[in-house]
């Protein structure tokens, strides 16, 4: 799995940087056989001159040519760097454009039920920043095969000196390699196991910049208790670090004496050698630099491969989220989605629940919805409303029953398909800091922005009316993000969504609590002007306000998880069951509200 892994990222770069590849495997040759090249000029240069001084030989020549070649060693290793740097930062440029552009539309093609999975969120948080990181394993096996050039070529170099002195070399190897593999597996498996807690940390630490947040954390006085939360996670984590760090410290000492100790005796059997005058003071010179380099070879060679093993599992976790495997219909093998609609939308039997959850978030649940229809769906809070929104636009996949469309299917349609005969307000809806022109015409971004429709439904959501006193009109920016920046209430934002869904005219409309900010008169208002321009199309809308539900043609009520009663204002009024009992309650809190108005 982890050279599968590995392979895979060669592939990957492969198909957008071959360029980059075979350079990077050309620098790390050069870079390898360099060092060793550096001491062997030494050593002829010094041999040289100490020949030059024995004998008094005239050797100019031959000193200024070795002269030249260290001096041109020099420019060559610094030029090659600094070509390197610069292909490097093109390359990590190009790759972290690609890839969170694979990784953005990858999230956004995910099952939208993933994202209530907490593991998908960990997942996705690990390979944050994974552009330039891609090509972490790859750089680390070039500067693995530059070590590797500069140790053979050192150790061919002492094997012709002496056998020990590569033996000496391949003992300090050994221990270090296992140490710096196994640290480097601890870090990898420290970092996936203080995910959550980090996520959790971050969100904390987050909260204190953001303005939504600011104003709670304020008024109820959770300065200080967040603090104490938001440190208990950080040191929590820190802690750990500091602890592997402490343990990966001592290991590194460790290997640091042994080196230190074969170094020395190293050293003493280049003396004897010396002695023994099988050796000149150039060779004594080299000798040393070799066995010191050959050592700090092999200590970044062992680091590099513990790094590598670190970018084999985060390669894992990487690719992992790019093959995750879920049903994507073509648009080749999809049905067209029916326009219009002949005999309307039928639930039949339909159950879902979440993939990690025992509990049913809908039972049993069917129902038939005409052409034209408008449909209010009333419950309680938990009772399942938006779950079933989210079944039918096909964001939550049925474990059981069936959604059909004039008899089709939903799981016959390609997502996009069904979704464009859509527009859809979710209480949470997203607020852009864009400009109001823009905030309303992203409702329809396949087709070129029509100035007049943005105009109409900017004056039948009521957008209008709080824009026009805007000094730069539809083209202000919204919220404090960007400069001047107006802010709006809850309210306009409901307005400036509404004004969104009625642009993308799509002919099935669901509103999920989109006035929930709103003053019930105006509320109302903007019901009957949605009824207005949604006379043709089917429509639904959730609401807590009963007076909101009479202007559906049926209503549709739930409690946990299933469709407890259906039918028109009046039929359900008369069955005196749950719609009946929410209805009256509200209907006898307004009036209590009205009285004690009129009694202040």
């Amino acid at each position: 799995m982890a050279q599968r892994r590995l392979l895979q990222a060669f592939l990957f770069v492969w198909t957008q940087g071959k360029w980059w590849l075979f350079l990077s495997v050309l620098y790390g040759v050069l870079q390898g056989l360099s060092p060793m090249a550096a001491i062997w000029l030494t050593k002829e240069l010094i041999n040289t001159i100490v020949m030059f001084l024995n004998d008094n030989e005239a050797r100019y020549g031959l000193v200024l040519i070795f002269l030249i070649g260290q001096f041109s060693l020099a420019v060559f290793t610094s030029m090659l760097k600094y070509v390197q740097e610069y292909t490097d930062f093109r390359m990590e440029n190009h790759m972290g454009h690609y890839v969170q552009l694979l990784m953005t539309k990858r999230a956004a093609a995910v099952p939208f039920h993933y994202y209530d999975l907490p593991a998908f969120h960990h997942h996705y948080e690990r390979i944050q920043g994974s552009g330039s990181r891609i090509l972490s394993p790859i750089k680390n096996v070039m500067q693995v095969l530059t070590a590797v050039i500069t140790l053979v070529s050192m150790m061919i170099y002492m094997l012709s000196i002496h056998w020990l002195l590569a033996l000496s070399v391949i003992v300090v190897a050994v221990p270090q390699l296992y140490i710096q593999t196994k640290l480097g597996h601890q870090r990898f498996w420290l970092n996936r196991r203080q995910t959550p807690t980090a996520r959790e940390a971050n969100y904390i630490a987050r909260l204190f910049s953001d303005r939504q947040s600011a104003k709670e954390i304020r008024l109820f006085g959770l300065v200080d208790h967040l603090l104490r939360r938001w440190s208990s996670r950080y040191l929590k984590n820190a802690r750990e670090q500091m602890s592997l760090l402490t343990k990966q410290q001592k290991s590194n000492l460790g290997l640091d004496a042994m080196s230190a100790a074969f170094y020395i005796i190293s050293a003493l059997l280049i003396i004897y050698l010396l002695r023994l005058r099988s050796l000149q003071i150039g060779d004594f010179i080299a000798i040393g630099q070799a066995v010191q380099g050959a050592q700090n070879a092999i200590k970044q060679l062992t680091h590099l491969l513990a790094a590598v093993y670190e970018d084999r599992l985060y390669l894992d976790d990487f690719f992992k989220f790019l093959e995750l495997e879920f049903e994507e219909r073509k648009a080749g093998e999809s049905r067209a989605f029916p326009q219009p609609l002949n005999s309307g939308i039928t639930f039949e039997n339909v159950h879902f629940r979440y993939p990690d959850s025992n509990s049913y978030q809908l039972k049993n649940v069917s129902f038939q919805i005409e052409p034209g229809e408008k449909i209010a769906i009333v419950g309680e809070n938990g009772s399942g409303k938006t779950t079933l929104v989210k079944c039918m636009l096909g964001l939550y996949p049925l474990e059981q029953g069936s959604i059909r469309y004039d008899g089709i299917p939903i799981e016959d349609f390609e997502v996009q398909e069904l979704r464009k005969h859509f527009t859809v307000i979710f209480q949470d809806f997203v607020k852009y800091s864009f400009s109001v022109h823009d905030n309303i015409s992203l409702g329809d971004v396949e087709r070129d922005v029509d100035e007049e429709r943005v105009t109409w439904a900017s004056r039948t959501s009521g957008v209008h009316d709080f824009v026009e006193k805007f000094p730069n009109g539809y083209e202000t920016p919204l919220g404090r993000f960007l400069a001047e920046g107006e802010d709006l209430s809850g309210g306009q934002w409901q307005k400036i969504a509404l004004a969104r869904a009625i642009y993308r005219d799509a002919p099935i409309i669901v509103l999920d609590e989109p006035t929930s900010a709103l003053d019930p008169i105006a509320e109302m208002d903007i019901f009957g002007k949605f009824r207005e321009v949604t006379e043709s199309k089917t429509a639904f809308f959730i609401s807590h306000r009963m007076a909101a539900a009479k202007m559906a043609d049926r209503i549709l009520v739930m409690k946990s998880g299933e469709v407890l009663e259906m039918g028109t204002h009046d039929e359900l009024m008369r069955l005196q069951g749950e719609y009946y009992h929410m209805f009256t309650l509200q209907a006898s809190w307004y009036e209590r509200q009205n009285e004690i108005a009129e009694v202040v």
